[in-house]
């Protein structure tokens, strides 16, 4: 089974489904940057940013489905995962498609809800830490400085001496 670029996608050529992912992350970022001054002023307008943050992650999802398509079809071609062939290529790109997707996904929801101040466990731990860190003096110190604040908080050494 003969496996070229475009028949691997579909209706879209293979680089749309790749580089969207990316593509829709740029585009999200650059208009939730615009939008923040007009936000400050006008609280209707949060909701338009939520609705870029609702379209361009939907978009991404579509780019990944379509990756996912592609990663389906060429694994199904002749010629193995490491094939220096047509197939092997486009099994390589939908692959990085998916991983390029799944990032810039992560990165729209983390904007979007930074954006509208949502507390996520994980971020919410992280910044109290670094803010214990500044308040302690240790801001320019680097990550590894965060040890000293988790001691602290917990009163208990880590370190061995």
């Amino acid at each position: 089974m003969s496996l070229s670029p475009t028949i691997a996608s579909g209706r879209y050529p293979l680089w749309v489904a790749v580089l969207g992912g990316i593509v829709f992350w740029l585009v999200h970022l650059t208009a939730e940057a615009a939008l923040v001054g007009p936000a400050c002023h006008h609280r209707d307008v949060r909701w338009v940013m939520h609705a870029v943050t609702a379209a361009t992650g939907a978009a991404t999802v579509i780019a990944m489905a379509a990756c996912v398509r592609i990663v389906l079809r060429a694994r199904g071609a002749d010629g193995g995962d490491d094939s220096p062939t047509v197939a092997g290529r486009t099994l390589f790109l939908g692959l990085f498609g998916l991983l390029t997707g799944a990032i810039s996904l992560a990165l729209i929801v983390l904007e979007g809800a930074y954006a509208d101040h949502v507390s996520l466990p994980g971020t919410s731990l992280v910044h109290a830490l670094y803010t214990a860190l500044q308040q302690d003096g240790g801001g320019r110190e680097g990550n590894h400085a965060l040890l000293r604040v988790i001691e602290r908080l917990s009163g208990i050494e880590a370190r061995l001496r």
